[in-house]
């Protein structure tokens, strides 16, 4: 059965009302070779934002890692993108579609930096 552009709208207009903002990233090299991850701004999308029943999700869907964040989307977002809601950033651990939206899965992303050294 397919879902009227009309009634994905309605969805949109009622419960979308959280802004969300997706960044890019990139590995940054300093001159002692320290690399760490490095966000810019991207775009922002509407969704709604869960942070409630999260264990009942991971039941739900079979999920073994921990939960931060669910955002109800129409937006296409993709596993590993960074967004920023609020002050905080997480990953997209999950993408999920349904009919009529899209199901993210959000962790925290951690904001130390990496240990790891350039060759």
């Amino acid at each position: 059965m397919r879902i009227p552009d009309s009634f994905k709208q309605a969805i949109k207009d009622t419960f979308y009302d959280k802004e969300v903002i997706t960044y890019t990233t990139e590995e940054v090299v300093d001159d002692e070779g320290w690399a760490r991850l490095s966000e810019s701004e991207l775009s922002s999308f509407s969704g709604n934002v869960r942070f409630d029943n999260l264990g009942q999700l991971q039941e739900d869907y079979g999920l073994k890692e921990v939960i931060d964040i669910v955002i109800t989307t129409d937006e296409d977002i993709e596993v590993g993108t960074v967004l920023k809601y609020g002050d905080v950033l997480y990953k997209v651990s999950k993408a999920i579609p349904f009919d009529s939206h899209n199901l993210l899965v959000g962790n925290i992303r951690s904001s130390k930096s990496s240990d790891s050294i350039s060759a």
